[in-house]
C-alpha cells in the first residue's frame, strides 16, 4: 500500500513558514479524518453484505459514525428503530446473530462484523483509507459526504 502526498510552497519569511505549517497540519488532520471515515464506510458496507437476513432490518441498521475529536469511529448494528416482523429491534438480536455460529443462516453469516474488520485490516479498508486521505489532502476540502448513516439514531 503506497500513497504519496506532496506539499509545494515558496516561503519568503518566518511568518510564511509558520502559516504554511499551520495550513499543512490542518490539511493532514482533515485527510486523516477522511481516510478513517472511508475505511469505516468500507467496513460497514462489507459487514452489511455479510449480515444474516430474515426481514432485512439487521442489515439496514448498520452504521458508521463520523470521526470524533480523537479520530475514533463507531461501527455497529442496531438502534435505527427498525423492527423485524416479530416486532423485535435489531439491537435485541444483532449480538446473538453475530456470535452464535450454531445458527443456520440461509442468507448471511455469523461473525459478519469482525470478518469485515479483518478483511479491512488485510488490505481493502487500508486502501480506502489511503485513497480518501490523499484525495482530501490534495483537494484541501472538507469531510466527504456521508454515504451510510453516521449514527444509530440516523436512518429512516
Amino acid at each position: 500500500l503506497m500513497a504519496s502526498i506532496r506539499v509545494r510552497t515558496i516561503f519568503s519569511g518566518l511568518a510564511d513558514v509558520k502559516e504554511a505549517t499551520r495550513k499543512a497540519s490542518k490539511r493532514l488532520s482533515s485527510a486523516g479524518r477522511a481516510g478513517i471515515y472511508a475505511a469505516a464506510q468500507e467496513i460497514i458496507r462489507d459487514a452489511k453484505n455479510r449480515a444474516p437476513v430474515d426481514t432485512g432490518a439487521l442489515r439496514e441498521s448498520g452504521y458508521a459514525t463520523m470521526p470524533d475529536s480523537g479520530n475514533r469511529v463507531e461501527i455497529g448494528f442496531g438502534g435505527h428503530g427498525n423492527t423485524s416482523a416479530s416486532g423485535a429491534y435489531p439491537e435485541d438480536y444483532a449480538i446473538p446473530q453475530h456470535e452464535r455460529e450454531d445458527y443456520n443462516h440461509r442468507i448471511g453469516q455469523a461473525k459478519y462484523l469482525i470478518d469485515a474488520i479483518n478483511a479491512a485490516l488485510a488490505g481493502r479498508g487500508l486502501a480506502a483509507f489511503a485513497r480518501a486521505a490523499q484525495r482530501e489532502f490534495n483537494s484541501g476540502g472538507g469531510m466527504p459526504n456521508k454515504e451510510v448513516p453516521s449514527s444509530p439514531e440516523e436512518g429512516d
